[in-house]
């Protein structure tokens, strides 16, 4: 309750995640990252379990954001637990998120016309995408290494989609606690 904390990161791509602690079980949060624009979102985090210092703690995590790109706007809506084991100053956690994506019509750019297109072949012409939706499972996982009000941590995230499997991402982050 009354805790700040702040993360900085890359996992793999630049984060910034700031949360804080509105009663002893929940803290709200906000998370922005840069991908092929960026996304940003706002969500609330449940303690179940608590054992901050030593042992096992479980917690429920969901919220919802938006993605801004030169050529696609996403809304999306995530919902998972985090799961985590510390002993004294290390801490191991598993985080799977299940995500809904919805995403807006693609319009073709009036740039990307062949008849703009001299002879260099540097356009494509598009026709018009149907916006929609998929899912798709988030798994995030790594190690924390705790010291007074600042934590370096390891990670790793693998995306599971519909009929796609990510390759895991490593990343690495630092977390400030005030």
């Amino acid at each position: 309750k009354g805790v700040n904390y702040l993360d900085l990161g890359l996992s793999p791509l630049p984060y910034a995640h700031y949360a804080h602690g509105i009663t002893d079980s929940f803290d709200a949060g906000g998370i922005f990252e840069l991908q092929f624009g960026y996304t940003a979102a706002l969500y609330g985090k449940y303690s179940l379990l608590d054992n901050a210092e030593d042992g096992v703690s479980v917690a429920a995590v969901a919220g919802g954001g938006v993605g801004v790109s030169g050529f696609l706007d996403t809304t999306y809506l995530f919902v998972g637990p985090t799961v985590s084991y510390r002993q004294k100053k290390i801490e191991f956690f598993i985080h799977p998120r299940f995500t809904h994506v919805r995403y807006d019509d693609i319009e073709p750019d009036d740039t990307t016309s062949d008849e703009d297109d001299d002879d260099d072949n540097s356009s494509v012409d598009l026709d018009k995408i149907d916006g929609g939706s998929f899912n798709y499972t988030q798994l995030s996982f790594g190690v924390n290494l705790h010291l007074k009000q600042v934590s370096f941590g390891v990670t790793g995230v693998t995306w599971i989609g519909d009929e796609v499997i990510f390759d895991a991402a490593p990343g690495v982050n630092v977390q400030f606690k005030f």
